[in-house]
This record gives C-alpha cells, structure tokens and sequence, in this order.
C-alpha cells in the first residue's frame, strides 16, 4: 500500500485542486480536503468534463491508502464505467471507518483509447468530534478556485507540515524524503509491469489479443492496478475504431473480457452452428447490420455477444470443450417498426374506406401481398452491380436473397424468409434442393463468416441462378 501521504505533505502544496484528463475526458474535485465524522459515509462527488462529446467506455480505479500503516490497510476498487457525453458528475466512495484516521484518496479512470485521468491525491479525515476540525480549514471552503491563491495555499501548507508532524515525520532532509518517494514509485512500477506481462503471457488474454490483432488493431496503452489485480489493455485500429480486454489476475486468471464496437469475425467453431447461423441469417434479412462484439472468456469457456441494429438484438453464445454449447437470440423492443406498422395499417384502413365510398373494390384484382417488392431478376442484378463494383459481401448477400425470394414466390407466400425456410420450402425431393442449399451456405460463410469472396465462383453462381430464375417462370 502506498503510505507516503505525509512525504508529500512536506514536498508538495496540498491545497490547489487536481484536474487531468483521458483523451477528451476531464475529472475534477471541488476540495482537496474533507472532514467527515467517525461512522459517516464519505461519499465524495466528482465533476465530470466530457469534452469529446462522445460516450467513453473505461475503467475507474478508486484507491483508498491509509496515512499510518497503524490504521490498517486500505483497499482499491476498480470498475467498468461509461462516461456518457452528458455525464457531468460520478460519486466515490472512501468508506466509513469506525476510529479515527486520515487516508488518502486516490482516482483514476482509463479510457478505451488507453490515456489515463489521474486525479490529484485528496486527504479525507476521520474525525471524533466536529468540533475537533481545524478552524484554519474548513472543508467546505476548500476549492479549486481558492486553493489558487496564495493565501490559501499557505494555509495548505502550514496545514500540511502540520499533519507530517503528528506523524512523526521531520522536515530536516527532503532530499531522504524525495528518494523515499522514488523508491515507492519503483515497487509500484515494477509490481503493475509483473501484472501486466502475467497478464498477457496468459494463453486467454494472447488468444484475444491475436483476434484484435488479425483484425487490425494494434495496442496503444495499458494499465493495471497491482492491489486489486486487475488490468486493461487498449487498442485501435485505422479509422478510429477501438477495443479493449480487460480483466483480473490472482495467481492464475480470474477472467479476461474483450470489448469492441467492432463487427468481429465469427470463430469457424461458431459459424458452422445452424442455429447461429439461421439466427445471422434472420436478423440480416431484417435488415439489422452487425454491430459491435463482447467476449467474456475464462480458460474453460467463452460467453460471446454479436450486437446487431445498434443494440436492436443480440445472438449470445457459449463455447466450452471445443464444441458450441448454447446459442440464443435477444430482442430489445423499437417502437419504430411498430410506429411504421400502425401507420401503414391507418393509411391502408384509409384507403379502402376511400374506394368503398367511391362504388369500387377495396383491392385491385391484380394486386398480391408482393406488390412493391423487388423481383429476384432485380435484387440479382443489383447484386452483379455491386460485386462489379468491389462490394464483394453485400454481392453475395443480394444473391442469396435473389434465390430465396425466387423460392418464396414460387412455393410460398412471397414473403421474405430465411435459408432454412427456403430450403425447406423447396423439400428434399425437389431436383434444385441440393444445389440451392450449397448456394446459401458459400454465400454465408461470405457474408458472415468471414470467408474471402471469389470472381469465378460469383460469376458462376449468379449465372446459376439467373438459370434458375428462368426456369422457375416458365415451370
């Protein structure tokens, strides 16, 4: 534990209030000293300056030290914490001892983008009685715009000296004070650098630093904090997208999770399940992107989520002795679908009422639930334009919805449905069903897989289809 509150007492100005920033981040305290009585909860309130404007996911580290090692130990904290762009306040807590005593409150927070905000140390007193407060000090009068000015910071440091004092610390050699610092400084170097080599010469931690690293990514910072045993690792990649693993260490690994707002490639393992892959394939045609990838990962398993429409649904998997153990698909509700459902209904209510009024029929005899939609010639051939173009994934996607369209409009309602619904619309004893399915499947694992695209093997399956599409109109 860190015990040289009092070495900085002599050393430094205690009064002005600390502020620093992680990258847009800014944290701030209105005091660089609090009194609280004996048994009360010292919950401390820090103002918040998100500068960027964006939210910035990280980790808050809240290190509580004791002054004298006779108080007992202190204890450090470490927590995910999103600063929201709108987030102007967070609250610490420095616990509520049940005996007198000073210690020193120490903050920092590590953003995704691996720099650090690392508050200024605050000195929190355990006090007896209210009455025992230094008149000279008042803590409710100590802010950062007073501990500015001389008068205040004199104040601060008689105050200071003062507190050495009473803990048996001299001011006669500030030279044997420095280096006593130094020497702190060091262990504590020495032991965050022996935490964060553990760290990542484990074979958890390596496995996902190599994914971030064959998708680009490349590590800009990391942090650690030795008491609690936790660590964080930051990356980024071109075009500003980051990642992080974090995690905590005993002697072995507690845990390891990454976090990436990234669209990660699905491990083979996992892209081979037909329940994940059905689940990819629905969600894609309902038109909802992938989005960002978390895994949790211990030596015996993975727990990973694949966010999809910016947090619309979720396909949550685990993986535990080499084999898929648990696929499963999460919602959330949007009222913006159901908004555009009720006003279609209105406006098709409206209408009907419109052409009973006026003698004639409610639908036109031509018309059918497919109306408005794009034909399969015309979702293949917007499929060849974009492969053409170099947009290899979104090409094959437009094939397999060409095909699957096809099939709904000849054996089905015309609706849009996924893979396994077209295949088994077709039926096993339907000639194209074999080469139907190896046609959705090569378009899958490009889409979602991860496998690279080919020219030959497009050109050759888009010209299959285009065969099919005609035989299906003249069958």
């Amino acid at each position: 534990m860190n015990r040289r509150c009092p070495l900085l007492a002599l050393l430094l100005l205690l009064g002005a209030v600390g502020a620093c920033a992680a990258a847009e981040i800014v944290l701030s305290a209105p005091q660089s000293e609090y009194f609280f009585q004996v048994g009360e909860e010292a919950e401390i309130t820090l103002d918040v300056d998100n500068r960027g404007g964006t939210n910035v996911p990280g980790m808050l580290t809240v290190a509580v030290v004791p002054a004298d090692a006779a108080q007992g130990g202190g204890r450090t904290q470490t927590k995910s914490l999103t600063i929201f762009r709108d987030m102007t306040t967070i609250t610490v807590d420095a616990g509520a001892p049940d005996a007198p005593a000073t210690f020193t409150l120490k903050v920092s927070f590590t953003g995704s983008d691996g720099q650090t905000a690392v508050l200024p140390e605050i000195l929190i007193h355990f006090l007896g009685e209210t009455s025992s407060i230094p008149a000279t000090e008042p803590a409710a009068q100590v802010t950062s715009s007073a501990a500015a000015s001389p008068g205040v910071q004199a104040q601060s440091g008689g105050t200071a000296i003062d507190r050495a004092v009473q803990a048996g610390q001299t001011v006669q050699d500030a030279a044997v004070l420095r280096e006593a610092m130094a020497a702190e400084d060091r262990a504590a170097a020495a032991a965050t650098e022996d935490l964060l080599s553990r760290a990542m010469a484990d074979p958890t931690v390596a496995d996902l630093d190599g994914r971030l690293r064959a998708e680009g990514f490349a590590r800009t910072g990391n942090t650690a904090d030795p008491a609690a045993g936790t660590f964080l690792f930051s990356y980024q990649r071109d075009g500003g997208t980051g990642a992080q693993i974090s995690g905590a260490m005993d002697d072995d690994l507690r845990f390891a999770r990454l976090d990436t707002a990234a669209s990660l490639d699905v491990p083979a393992l996992l892209a081979e399940n037909e329940t994940f892959y059905d689940y990819m394939s629905q969600l894609t045609t309902e038109g909802l992107p992938r989005g960002g990838t978390t895994i949790n990962a211990t030596h015996q398993s993975e727990q990973l989520a694949f966010s999809f429409g910016e947090g619309a649904a979720f396909i949550n998997a685990t993986i535990a002795d080499s084999a898929v153990q648990e696929v499963s698909l999460q919602r959330r509700f949007n009222w913006i679908p159901f908004a555009a459902l009720m006003v279609g209904l209105v406006g098709a209510f409206a209408l009907a009422m419109r052409r009973r009024q006026m003698g004639g029929p409610e639908t036109p005899e031509h018309e059918s639930p497919a109306d408005g939609a794009p034909s399969p010639a015309a979702i293949l051939a917007l499929a060849e334009e974009r492969f053409a173009a170099g947009e290899m994934v979104p090409a094959y996607r437009g094939a397999a919805r060409a095909l699957r369209r096809q099939i709904a409009l000849a054996h089905g309602s015309g609706s849009e449905i996924t893979d396994g619904e077209a295949l088994a619309l077709l039926g096993a004893d339907d000639p194209a069903s074999i080469w139907a399915e190896t046609v959705l499947d090569t378009c899958s694992r490009v889409a979602f897989a991860g496998r690279e695209p080919e020219s030959d093997e497009f050109n050759k399956m888009s010209r299959e289809i285009r065969e099919y599409l005609g035989e299906a109109r003249t069958s």
